[in-house]
């Protein structure tokens, strides 16, 4: 049997999945939420995450953190896209003060700061981003793009940006978000 033989799960057959069965796990005693992807690659498709689901996720992207070596006092700046909490600035800041979950009182960190925009003032976001060094910087390259379209990075070096971590599809590695990979190690 080869990979070719195999069926192919399409977006509308996990649509239709998840709408007829729900959560595989009994709700009363595990804990899930219903969450969904952004429609980038076609059929939005809903699915299910336990709370054991985002605890295991947090602690293996710690990990990732210790087996690259990287300081975990930087702060971590996370932009997610939202088409809820339309604001007059185009974005909406959550931020606490460690982004190692259950981990934050075994090691000392820095801040988390999760902004959920949809169609940002680049003025006030960038205001927003100087209040706090931005440490690692986790955002989709075309969001990044957006925003620096104009290919002129130096403003997340100069606010401390470390590295650039794309989220939800690839970096090219032609564009601005691949210089921001290493304005880190300049400084």
């Amino acid at each position: 049997m080869s990979l070719s033989d195999l069926s192919v799960l399409t977006g509308g057959d996990v649509v239709k999945q998840v709408e007829t069965e729900g959560s595989p796990l009994p709700s009363k005693t595990t804990p899930v939420s219903k969450h969904a992807t952004s429609r980038s690659s076609g059929t939005p498709v809903q699915f299910y995450v336990s709370e054991m689901n985002v605890r295991y996720n947090n602690i293996r992207d710690v990990a990732q953190y210790l087996m690259d070596g990287c300081d975990l006092t930087l702060n971590n700046t996370v932009f997610r896209p939202s088409s809820r909490n339309r604001t007059e600035e185009g974005f909406a800041v959550e931020k606490t003060t460690g982004w190692l979950g259950a981990l934050n009182s075994l090691f000392k960190c820095g801040h988390y700061k999760k902004i959920r925009c949809s169609r940002p003032n680049r003025d006030l976001l960038s205001k927003e981003l100087k209040k706090d060094s931005i440490g690692y910087l986790v955002i989709q390259p075309s969001l990044l793009e957006t925003l620096f379209h104009d290919g002129d990075i130096s403003f997340l070096c100069e606010n401390g940006t470390k590295m650039f971590i794309p989220i939800g599809e690839e970096a090219d590695g032609r564009k601005p978000a691949r210089r921001v990979r290493r304005c880190g190690d300049s400084h």
